[in-house]
């Protein structure tokens, strides 16, 4: 299982806005195929789903 603490990760932020934390990725788990992200567009902004 991997466990990681949301304020310990490092965000990035996009050239459309939003706060991306990425939590599982293929670089550092055993994770396939697949990631998960946490993503906080600005105040009154939104994101598209995908």
């Amino acid at each position: 299982m991997d466990i990681k603490n949301l304020g310990q990760v490092p965000p990035f932020i996009t050239l459309a806005g939003p706060e991306i934390r990425e939590l599982l990725a293929h670089r550092d788990s055993a994770l396939r195929h697949r990631s998960l992200a946490e993503a906080r567009p600005p105040a009154g902004d939104a994101t598209q789903e995908h």
